[in-house]
């Protein structure tokens, strides 16, 4: 005031805005904003429940029309004694539920407001006419991942491609906020909705790897060292019921909570129900305590077991017994991690073809002749192209393949001689050991 400063703060928390003041000061002048108790409100465990606001965005609610428009009409005489204006061009309705068949009309300051069946509040997509009032939230999301991603790949117009762990760097920062938004409170319960923000996260994962559309999903997260999407989301929500679990009595958001496992226990839907209905329809179920007996403890345990399952359906899908070398400790099993090769092996060709190989993505005949065609071929005829009576698979064509070109077959032989000389674990390539003589080449 009159020139003089305060003290440097730091604000880091709240709306993120850029002048954090004027919402606190705003939360100040309404502070004093009540609507009366009407018979028509909704109730959380006898609360009711009928406004809600972030920052100047309201939300009011009502189980019935009148009860509505009784709200609305006191808002508006709020407005009038504290000389504001409530803008009805700005608002709308939603009706959940069973829509009447004749839809009321709703007055602001003399004004009808309009109908919508989808609106954002607060970042979280709302549509009152389909099964899953959070379906057109996952369509927005996966388009703004689309969006994003696209933007964090233009960068390859200058600077070639994108080299994987700078690309994992940029997918955390820019892509997953949008994947994981709404993940504390909407439960995915809905595959084709979930299948959306999979379908974009995959798109841009296999670019990153130089894989083709049609990859296993796996190697996806066991390679970038990530966890699949539906778990993660999942492990947020578990985080978020951590947080609502230690609340008070008296926070409402506390009273949601037990008002939603009430529900569950009547047999309604609700958030509850989600929860159990998600970690029960993982790949290996997990059991939900009931609400008085989840404790931090199993609650932390919860959390754990959901990620150990994460990391069981990864390694089912996987190749068996790899060791991940390491730079302080000596190689041991990682599921999910940022794979040594992405980072050391420079040249992209050489590193995407390497990652072909390893996920199985190569154009060798084994691979090859097992996708969908018209005739199936049986493995034992998926013989290699050069004319030679053995089936086209990686080892064949490293170590064994004499038609494949002389010069090819001298370098194969000359490097693996030199990875012997300073690997011992290295023996002479033989049928019978091929497989094992690779996976020491790689690892």
């Amino acid at each position: 005031m009159k020139g003089a400063q305060s003290d440097v703060f730091h604000s880091d928390i709240g709306v993120l805005i850029g002048d954090p003041v004027s919402s606190t000061f705003w939360d100040l002048f309404f502070a004093d904003f009540k609507l009366h108790p009407d018979p028509d409100d909704v109730l959380l465990l006898n609360v009711a429940m009928s406004h809600l606001e972030h920052a100047d965005d309201m939300a009011v609610v009502s189980y019935t029309a009148d009860g509505l428009q009784r709200h609305l009409t006191t808002f508006v005489r709020w407005c009038g004694n504290n000389m504001l204006e409530a803008n009805a061009s700005k608002s709308w309705i939603m009706v959940f539920g069973p829509l009447p068949k004749s839809l009321p009309t709703f007055l602001l300051n003399d004004l009808t407001i309009g109908y919508t069946d989808c609106f954002c509040y607060v970042g979280v997509t709302f549509e009152s006419t389909a099964k899953n009032i959070f379906a057109s939230h996952y369509t927005a999301k996966a388009s703004a991942v689309s969006r994003a991603g696209h933007s964090v790949l233009g960068i390859e117009a200058y600077i070639g491609d994108l080299p994987p762990k700078e690309g994992r760097l940029l997918y955390m920062a820019c892509i997953d906020p949008h994947l994981v938004s709404g993940a504390d409170i909407i439960i995915d319960v809905d595959d084709k909705s979930l299948a959306h923000l999979e379908k974009v996260q995959h798109a841009f994962l296999c670019h990153l790897l130089g894989l083709g559309a049609y990859s296993m999903c796996a190697p996806l997260f066991t390679e970038l060292g990530l966890v699949p999407l539906c778990y993660r989301r999942l492990i947020l929500a578990l985080r978020y019921l951590g947080y609502l679990i230690n609340l008070a009595a008296t926070h409402y958001a506390k009273a949601a909570l037990e008002d939603s496992y009430q529900l569950y226990l009547k047999g309604c839907q609700g958030d509850w129900m989600d929860l159990v209905y998600a970690l029960q329809n993982l790949w290996f179920p997990v059991t939900l305590p009931a609400l008085p007996e989840l404790t931090p403890e199993k609650y932390t345990a919860l959390t754990k077991e959901v990620h150990i399952v994460a990391m069981r359906h990864l390694d089912a899908e996987m190749l068996h017994d790899r060791l991940e070398p390491l730079e302080d400790e000596p190689p041991k099993k990682m599921t999910a991690f940022l794979r040594h090769y992405l980072v050391l092996v420079v040249n992209t060709k050489h590193r995407k073809a390497l990652t072909r190989l390893l996920v199985s993505q190569h154009r060798l005949a084994v691979e090859r002749m097992c996708y969908k065609q018209q005739v199936i071929v049986p493995r034992e005829d998926r013989l290699c192209r050069f004319g030679c009576n053995h089936i086209e698979m990686v080892e064949h064509a490293l170590f064994f393949c004499s038609q494949a070109g002389e010069e090819l077959l001298q370098y194969c032989n000359a490097y693996t001689t030199a990875m012997q000389t300073t690997d011992p674990r290295i023996a002479t390539v033989a049928l019978w050991n091929a497989t094992n003589v690779l996976r020491s080449l790689i690892f």
